[in-house]
């Protein structure tokens, strides 16, 4: 493959451009939107409860029953609080 194959050559990206600005971490952001993106891909929270728990190890709170506020509440505090590895898998 040439390097004018590439798409980052194609489009004129460069390895350099971009500062790398988080090592060992998920930021905030990135962890602030997956549950945004699991909704807008039609993931209510109930399910993606399921699939995050099942990542993290982590029981669901039985407590929470009602998908809006507090199943979604609950997605945010674990994906917020986990490492950040776990948010990468």
């Amino acid at each position: 493959m040439s390097s004018e194959d590439r798409f980052s050559e194609r489009f004129g990206y460069s390895v350099t451009d971009a500062e790398i600005t988080v090592r060992q971490d998920a930021p905030t952001e990135f962890r602030h939107v997956l549950p945004k993106l699991a909704d807008e891909s039609g993931l209510t929270p109930k399910p993606l409860r399921i699939v995050v728990c099942l990542v993290l190890r982590k029981r669901p709170d039985p407590n929470n029953w009602s998908e809006r506020p507090s199943i979604a509440e609950e997605v945010s505090y674990l994906i917020d609080n986990c490492e950040w590895f776990k948010v990468m898998m």
